[in-house]
């Protein structure tokens, strides 16, 4: 089982094709309960699966009547370093598209962030 379900090769693909796959070359009395048991039991495979969820309905984004009433900001990190930084915050204006960019470094924390906030872009 290891071979058709475990390997790098298969990637687990699931019950169905993990069976296909065992089939092709092996068959005994039970084989589908052995199959989906083992399968069910990869704790791989439930760390990663994809579980039915209810979806909420998405709310668009309030439109704003002037300039920084409304910002998004994200950072971008893992880069070349640069003056001690490795990192740069991005942020931008949603009423008028200005983009403020401050380097920062990956390890910053929630008050650095507010601090580079109020720094400059406030």
């Amino acid at each position: 089982m290891k071979q058709y379900h475990d390997s790098m090769a298969t990637g687990h693909p699931g019950r169905w094709k993990t069976y296909k796959l065992v089939t092709q070359n092996y068959w005994w009395p039970g084989i589908s309960t052995f199959v989906q048991d083992y399968v069910d039991g990869c704790a791989l495979c439930q760390t990663t699966k994809k579980l039915p969820r209810t979806t909420i309905p998405l709310q668009p984004n309030q439109v704003p009547s002037n300039v920084w009433q409304n910002i998004t900001m994200d950072f971008i990190i893992d880069l070349p370093v640069s003056k001690s930084f490795d990192s740069i915050l991005v942020v931008v204006d949603c009423f008028s598209k200005a983009t403020i960019i401050t380097p920062c470094n990956k390890t910053v924390t929630a008050d650095d962030t507010t601090q580079l906030i109020l720094d400059n872009v406030w």
